[in-house]
């Protein structure tokens, strides 16, 4: 081997070391990048990105758990294809994961559809779909129709006697029937 194949081997070796020391360097930054971003990022935005990879999610709602695809969110609504179709309130007490990444594309982005919670709760009181309302607590299930969907509360009038006043922030999900 002469001194210039000694040069060209140094020179790799070093190219090498380096080129990982870069590689390294910036995989370090990309994560830190999209750590950055998620700390950004919105429960809405989560639900959003769960919908467009087509992830199976859970819900717990109260004493509830819903588990299926999403169809549908905007703003602070998601609408749930579990068994029955299930409007979820993002801004009520409630934890979502991700029990099954997609295995196919997921949903896009439908421009029809309501553009909140509070949008869906008024269509329903439109249609008079019976629901059962999902609370945060409760000793039995609050089934009924939405009567009036007023600004910060819904008054649902229920199927097994007197009516209930619902504050709209403690309205978690309606499951439609």
């Amino acid at each position: 081997m002469g001194r210039g194949d000694d040069f060209e081997h140094v020179g790799r070796e070093l190219r090498e070391r380096v080129g990982g020391e870069f590689r390294l360097a910036a995989e370090e930054d990309e994560y830190w990048a999209m750590k950055q971003a998620r700390r950004a990022g919105t429960l809405s935005e989560v639900a959003y990105d769960a919908m467009s990879r087509g992830d199976r999610v859970e819900i717990w709602a109260g004493d509830s758990v819903f588990r299926g695809f999403i169809e549908h969110t905007r703003s602070d609504l998601v609408v749930l294809a579990a068994p029955g179709r299930v409007d979820v309130n993002l801004e009520g007490p409630l934890t979502m994961r991700v029990v099954e990444p997609a295995t196919a594309s997921g949903t896009a982005v439908a421009r029809e559809g309501p553009a909140s919670f509070a949008a869906r709760v008024s269509e329903l009181e439109q249609i008079g779909t019976v629901c059962e309302f999902i609370l945060p607590f409760g000793r039995a299930p609050v089934v009924g129709t939405v009567a009036i969907r007023a600004r910060d509360h819904v008054v649902v009038e229920a199927l097994d006697g007197p009516g209930w006043i619902v504050p709209l922030r403690w309205l978690i999900a309606l499951v439609n029937r």
